[in-house]
């Protein structure tokens, strides 16, 4: 019964390590207006996190589907002067302006967390 407990515990802090582990970081800092295309240069699709360069400035980013960067191209444009999630897709367009994006640190794996639990109840 102990051995079992054992078991028990050591593969869900293995479960648990595994599914919340951190993901590569890449960050892009722009305060010249530069535009970057998800995919490449550095920026793999995902969740980011934008932030202003400076405290308590504004910041400004532009979303869109083709580099013209034109209004019925953008999906999504804002200022911001906190941190905001923000959502890229793989082909699309992103112009900053005096922030910082960031990849978001953590992601669950939620299919490995489904073998996980079935590893576990394989073990008990």
């Amino acid at each position: 019964m102990k051995k079992k407990v054992l078991r028990f515990l050591l593969v869900l802090t293995l479960m648990i390590a595994y599914c919340f582990r951190p993901i590569s970081l890449s960050q892009v800092n722009s305060v010249d207006n530069k535009l970057y295309k998800v995919g490449e240069q550095g920026l793999p699709e995902g969740r980011y996190i934008v932030t202003p360069v400076e405290n308590n400035s504004f910041c400004g980013y532009q979303i869109a589907m083709d580099s013209s960067m034109s209004i019925e191209e953008t999906t999504e444009a804002h200022y911001i002067n906190k941190p905001t999630t923000i959502e890229l897709k793989k082909g699309d367009f992103i112009k900053l302006t005096n922030c910082t994006v960031k990849k978001s640190n953590f992601k669950i794996y939620f299919n490995e967390a489904l073998s996980g639990l079935f590893l576990f109840f394989i073990c008990i």
